[in-house]
C-alpha cells in the first residue's frame, strides 16, 4: 500500500478536511465522501473556504489540475498536509465514495457570530431575521447566517470580496443580496432593493464612527446590533494602530445609550489583541 493511500485512509477515518480540486464535472461523477470541491481555477476566489491555520487539510488533484494546484499552494502559507493524486486513490476498498454535488464545508464563521446566532438572534427571531452585514468581506459570516435560515444583505467596498461572497453562498445553495458601497463616503445610502430597516445588523472587524447614527436608524425597534472590532491596546501587538480604528472601553455602550445591552465584553485573540463582543437590543 502506497504512502498516499495510507494517508487518505487515515485522514478519512478521523474525519479531517479533504478538498478536491478537480473540475466540478468529474468531481460529481465520483469523489471521496465529505470532500469539498474547490476546482483549481476557482482556488483564488474561494480560498476563504479553507480552514484557519490551526487545522491542516489534504488536497486531491488529477493530472489536469495538479500543476495549477501546486502553484497555488506554493505561494500561500496554509496548513496543507499534502497533495494526493486522484489516479492513485480513485478505487480503494477502504474508502467511501459518493457522486453528485455537495455543500459540505470545513470553514467556520467567527466565534462571535456563531454565538450571537445561537444565543440571541435565533431566540429573538425564531422564524428567521432580516440581517444586514456591514463590511461583509468575503461573506463567511453572511453565508453562515443564511444557512441558519436568515435573510441576509451584505455591503462592502471591495468588488473582489463581494465576488468571493457570491461564490461561497452559491456553493452552499443560499442567496445573499450583496451591494458594493463605500461606507466611508459623505453620504451612505442603501439600494432600493434593500429593506429600509433590519431585524439585526452585524459588524465584524470594521470601525467607522460616522456610521453609528446610521446604524441606529437602520435598525428596527426590537432589533439587535452585534458589533465586534479591535479595541485600544491592540496596537501594542499588531494592527490596527490607527486610533480611528480602535474602540475605547465602554464606547459602544455609550454610543448605543438607550438600547438594552445584552453583552458588553472584551475578548482577547491568541496574539493578545483585545476585541469587543457587544450585543444590544433597540428598545
Amino acid at each position: 500500500m502506497s504512502e498516499q493511500i495510507k494517508a487518505i485512509i487515515n485522514w478519512t477515518e478521523h474525519g479531517k478536511p479533504i478538498f478536491d480540486c478537480r473540475d466540478n464535472d468529474v468531481y460529481c461523477v465520483k469523489h471521496i465522501k465529505r470532500s469539498v470541491n474547490i476546482p483549481a481555477h476557482a482556488l483564488y476566489m474561494r480560498m476563504q473556504e479553507f480552514p484557519d491555520k490551526t487545522q491542516s487539510f489534504i488536497v486531491i488533484a488529477d493530472a489536469k489540475t495538479k500543476p495549477k494546484v501546486c502553484e497555488f499552494f506554493q505561494e500561500r502559507n496554509l496548513a496543507l498536509e499534502c497533495i494526493l493524486d486522484w489516479e492513485q486513490i480513485d478505487s480503494i476498498s477502504e474508502l467511501s465514495y459518493e457522486k453528485g454535488s455537495s455543500n459540505h464545508f470545513y470553514w467556520r464563521p467567527s466565534k462571535f457570530i456563531d454565538e450571537f446566532i445561537e444565543n440571541e438572534l435565533s431566540l429573538t427571531f425564531p422564524d428567521g431575521a432580516c440581517v444586514l452585514d456591514l463590511a461583509c468581506g468575503s461573506g463567511r459570516d453572511a453565508t453562515y447566517l443564511a444557512l441558519k435560515g436568515h435573510q441576509v444583505y451584505g455591503v462592502d467596498y471591495s468588488t473582489t470580496a463581494l465576488t468571493r461572497a457570491q461564490l461561497t453562498s452559491h456553493y452552499h445553495g443560499v442567496d445573499l443580496a450583496l451591494e458594493e458601497i463605500n461606507l466611508e463616503s459623505s453620504s451612505v445610502d442603501l439600494p432600493d432593493s434593500f429593506p429600509r430597516s433590519f431585524d439585526a445588523i452585524v459588524v465584524c472587524r470594521y470601525l467607522h464612527r460616522p456610521l453609528f447614527p446610521i446604524i441606529k436608524n437602520w435598525l428596527s425597534k426590537g432589533g439587535l446590533i452585534a458589533y465586534q472590532t479591535f479595541m485600544q491596546g491592540a496596537e501594542q501587538f499588531g494592527s490596527p494602530k490607527n486610533p480611528n480604528f480602535l474602540l475605547k472601553t465602554g464606547e459602544l455602550a455609550s454610543t448605543f445609550q438607550g438600547f438594552s445591552v445584552l453583552r458588553d465584553e472584551i475578548h482577547y485573540l491568541d496574539d493578545g489583541r483585545p476585541i469587543s463582543a457587544f450585543i444590544a437590543k433597540k428598545t
